[in-house]
């Protein structure tokens, strides 16, 4: 019987999709939370943009503890 489970998101597929054409399961945060989230399974990675080519990671929580 096949199985339809989703496989597990890996951070750097994710990351590859988002950086090369802005893909991916990315949102804006409401205040007064600042920057974006990008969800990958049960994580959450926060990042800021800093300029055109650059990116800040400012955090990877499991989805449980990640807006607390």
């Amino acid at each position: 019987m096949p199985s339809t489970a989703k496989p597990p998101c890996r951070f750097s597929t994710a990351w590859i999709l988002y950086l090369g054409n802005r893909t991916g399961n990315v949102k804006k945060l409401k205040p007064p939370l600042t920057g974006f989230r990008l969800r990958c399974g049960d994580y959450r990675v926060f990042f800021d943009h800093e300029g055109e080519n650059t990116i800040k990671i400012t955090g990877v929580r499991n989805r449980r503890e990640a807006y607390r």
